[in-house]
């Protein structure tokens, strides 16, 4: 059966005309997870064509030909400026056509602004040219011939730009027990996940999951996030009452809204230094004793400072309890049960509730 063209009036046929045909890009990748890139450069396709009717189930079968890019193929994934990373020739209607001389022009002024801006220091000066020169004399041992030196060069010079801004940026990020009342370093008072008691599910799998250990009852838990203001500013998912404090915290979405810099306040049972410090942030929890026989003055000090900051999300917890009484109440399962959208019913509750408890006045003394 011949291939068609997705593209409004072009006709090309893969049993008449010269011509090659690429599928629409997949949005997964490997680990058969969505790739954020893959699925925006599939909606920019879509959007070159100008159709309505592609939907997902005939997208598997649709693809456009190669009089549609520059060079008659589609651009490589990481390179985003291409102008062949989207379809834009011949596509039957008025547009600006891209150009691979303004692509270029672009890499070259990249390339010159990229020369002019500082090493860092010596030191990184040194490592790259070490690192060049060991890339150079791979590249003389090797069959190689689509790398040239000066794309070497030209990506030293890249990554000595990024790490310059790097060091620049985290130079600005100092940390210090006066800076959790700084709203710009400090954004979420959190540690604290809270329980709210369910029915005793009838599925003795399900049974098991929901169980509490540590309220000897069964029970969903919350993540919640709390600003310097006391204003709510995450509440995640229902999680199983089994379910582990690192667990909620690395699977709820929280990590996703970290910013580099950012100082999160954690109880002793958050584990989560390692996946805090990969978004560039920080953690700041109680000292532990283990195998000391007493804390250091000054640890002493640090954690009756975190203590005093700390209570600012139980008293949250508190009021949301006091004002929304279905949180202190066993919850039927029905309730508990995911239905449209696999949102559940208490989810939606808890999440109204946490946008109704930040328009009463603020717990934290100002």
């Amino acid at each position: 059966m011949p291939n068609f063209c997705a593209v409004a009036q072009c006709g090309s046929r893969s049993n008449r005309d010269k011509v090659s045909f690429f599928r629409f890009p997949s949005i997964y990748d490997n680990n058969k997870k969505v790739d954020p890139r893959k699925e925006r450069r599939r909606e920019a396709w879509i959007l070159a064509t100008r159709r309505t009717d592609l939907t997902d189930s005939k997208l598997k079968y649709q693809m456009i030909c190669s009089r549609h890019f520059l060079e008659g193929k589609p651009a490589k994934l990481s390179d985003e400026n291409h102008p062949d990373w989207i379809p834009s020739q011949n596509m039957g209607y008025d547009k600006r056509k891209a150009s691979m001389e303004r692509y270029n022009r672009s890499k070259k002024r990249i390339k010159q602004e990229s020369i002019q801006e500082p090493l860092l220091n010596m030191e990184i000066a040194t490592h790259s040219a070490e690192v060049f020169d060991n890339l150079t004399s791979t590249l003389e041992t090797t069959e190689c011939t689509n790398v040239t030196e000066k794309d070497l060069e030209y990506g030293l010079l890249k990554a000595n730009e990024e790490i310059y801004r790097l060091r620049k940026e985290l130079s600005v990020h100092k940390f210090s027990m006066s800076d959790m009342k700084d709203d710009a370093k400090c954004k979420f008072y959190t540690g604290l996940s809270f329980e709210i008691f369910t029915e005793k599910p009838k599925n003795k799998e399900a049974s098991s999951q929901h169980f509490s250990h540590y309220k000897h009852h069964h029970t969903i838990k919350y993540f919640i996030g709390i600003s310097p203001q006391g204003s709510v500013m995450f509440i995640s998912k229902a999680f199983t009452g089994r379910s582990s404090d690192k667990f909620i915290t690395e699977n709820s979405g929280f990590l996703k809204n970290l910013l580099p810099g950012d100082l999160i306040l954690a109880d002793r049972g958050f584990l989560i230094k390692d996946s805090v410090n990969l978004c560039m942030a920080e953690v700041q929890m109680p000292a532990f004793l283990k195998g000391k026989k007493q804390l250091h003055p000054k640890e002493v000090e640090d954690t009756r400072k975190l203590a005093n900051v700390r209570i600012h999300v139980e008293r949250v917890i508190g009021l949301l309890r006091r004002k929304y009484k279905i949180t202190s109440n066993t919850l039927p399962m029905f309730m508990v049960r995911s239905k449209y959208k696999k949102i559940q019913t208490i989810d939606k509750i808890l999440t109204v509730s946490c946008a109704l408890i930040n328009f009463c006045p603020s717990i934290v003394p100002q």
